[in-house]
């Protein structure tokens, strides 16, 4: 018998897999533009405790969607979006390593929303 160490593990996980678990696990910023016909500007800004430790503009082309990665430590966090200067949302919520405490974004033709997950 074989005994596999941790690289040949590795090995054995699909590169796209891989790819996904890690992304899942690092990200603390998705964008996506769900709107298939326009781009949209969004300007993102991510407070603690009355501080601002993320301030970003972001310029999404049609369909698009891009993410940051350790953006902010691990917390609790006031999330304002606003998009093409007229739509704003504010949401607060959980960044960690666990995939489901993701601060994410998406815009559609005239919304956005501000939610936890991937």
């Amino acid at each position: 018998m074989t005994q596999l160490t941790v690289s040949r593990v590795r090995d054995k996980i699909p590169v796209a897999e891989r790819a996904k678990r890690w992304r899942q696990k690092k990200e603390d910023l998705h964008l996506k533009n769900c709107d298939q016909h326009s781009s949209h500007d969004i300007d993102v800004v991510i407070r603690t405790d009355g501080s601002v430790v993320h301030r970003g503009e972001y310029h999404l082309l049609p369909g698009q969607s891009g993410c940051s990665v350790n953006l902010v430590p691990a917390g609790r966090y006031t999330v304002t979006a606003c998009v093409d200067e007229t739509d704003r949302t504010t949401t607060e919520l959980r960044v960690s390593d666990h995939r489901d405490r993701t601060i994410c974004i998406e815009v559609g033709p005239s919304s956005v929303d501000v939610r936890q997950g991937i």
